[in-house]
């Protein structure tokens, strides 16, 4: 089986198999999962008070200038004055409707993505790698989450899932899984799968609710942080209510990632076992690691496809398959050294995951993630698809 002319498909079929375990294996933490809901909902109600508190302000101020009209008028004021009340009205209306737009424009599209995934990843078709469709397509089964509308290959070091929504007549959800081909390169096949499991278990908790919060935030916080002249906007009571409103959102925001995290961890070890998910997410810090440290000796980022693919040669003739010694090393340093309060980060220190999983019930693989361990990742990719990327 460790020969590089493995059938892929035909091992895909035999581990649908030999593999026994799936969402009901090992439940997660309840308290873990009660945390996640609250943490959602707490920040859901910030962002409706805070929605609310605006509106509510905007039309006190509104109504304000429209009962001031009415009395100047009736007071038989200048004519200067009766225009000047109906003038402050209209840009009050238009700073506020502005603003609304702004903040609606970053909630409804990817206004914010500074590289969004349709530039910088391309897609990977199903009868392009049938097998990788189809090993995704079995782990998401397994643990009860939805399969993925598409598949892109990144040229970074990097894996995720995204929800693509485009708003309209009709709301178009598209889910989307990227996989770095640095992980395909020198992840074993059963160490994809621990990475890929953890990314599908985000789908039901990590979509709409916090893609909406994370544009929230971020739209509300550059907001706040415009250029100088903006500084007279201390005048504006709903920009004391934005800066309240945003700490409140960060205070709510990471935890709940953090707990996300845990949670997606623990279904990935309920899945491939608790060791071949830790040995795996040292291995990807390992990958990152290496992958950003030869990025950092070019002298300019890479622009096309081709170039990528001369970095990821590098990367793989450079690369060194760490051992069990090695990785027990890189935990002992890791658990040391790195910091331990990043509340601000999205995805908890590597050190404090690696202890979560040491208390994961099912620590050892079953058969199938034992028999693909000893197989490469890469050959998930038919001979004419790994000529592209090589």
């Amino acid at each position: 089986m460790t020969s590089p002319c493995w059938h892929p498909e035909k091992f895909v079929q035999e581990i649908e198999h030999l593999s026994a375990r799936g969402q009901g294996a090992c439940r997660p933490p309840r308290r873990l999962w009660w945390k996640c809901v609250l943490l959602r909902w707490a920040a859901l109600a910030v962002a409706f008070a805070y929605a609310m508190g605006g509106a509510l302000v905007a039309f006190m101020l509104a109504g304000w200038s429209a009962a001031g009209w009415i009395l100047w008028s009736g007071a038989e004021a200048s004519h200067w004055t009766a225009a000047l009340v109906p003038g402050v009205l209209a840009l009050v209306a238009t700073y506020y409707g502005w603003q609304a737009v702004r903040l609606l424009r970053h909630l409804v599209t990817p206004a914010l993505e500074e590289h969004p995934v349709e530039e910088r990843c391309r897609v990977l078709e199903p009868s392009d790698a049938p097998a990788l469709y189809r090993l995704v397509n079995l782990l998401a089964q397994r643990i009860g989450r939805p399969c993925p509308d598409e598949i892109r290959l990144s040229p970074e070091p990097e894996c995720f899932v995204v929800e693509q929504r485009r708003f309209g007549l009709y709301t178009r959800r598209r889910l989307v899984l990227v996989l770095g081909v640095p992980h395909l390169r020198v992840l074993r096949l059963g160490e994809l799968q621990a990475l890929v499991a953890h990314e599908l278990a985000h789908l039901p908790h990590d979509t709409t609710t916090t893609v909406f919060l994370f544009r929230f935030s971020e739209a509300l916080h550059r907001d706040l942080a415009l250029p100088l002249w903006w500084k007279l906007r201390v005048l504006d009571p709903l920009w004391w209510c934005g800066q309240v409103a945003l700490w409140l959102l960060r205070q709510c925001y990471g935890p709940l990632r953090h707990a996300q995290e845990f949670l997606a961890d623990w279904t990935s070890a309920s899945l491939v076992g608790a060791k071949v998910a830790a040995q795996t997410l040292l291995k990807e810090w390992c990958v990152s690691t290496q992958f950003q440290l030869l990025l950092t000796q070019e002298t300019e980022l890479p622009q096309s496809w081709t170039q990528w693919n001369r970095l990821l040669e590098r990367f793989v003739r450079q690369w060194e398959e760490p051992g069990p010694g090695a990785l027990e090393y890189l935990e002992h340093r890791l658990r040391q050294e790195e910091p331990r309060d990043l509340a601000e980060e999205s995805h908890p220190p590597v050190s404090v995951r690696l202890e979560f999983l040491r208390r994961h019930p099912c620590q050892q693989p079953d058969p199938a993630v034992q028999l693909s361990l000893s197989l490469p990742a890469w050959g998930l990719l038919p001979v004419g698809e790994q000529n592209k990327l090589a």
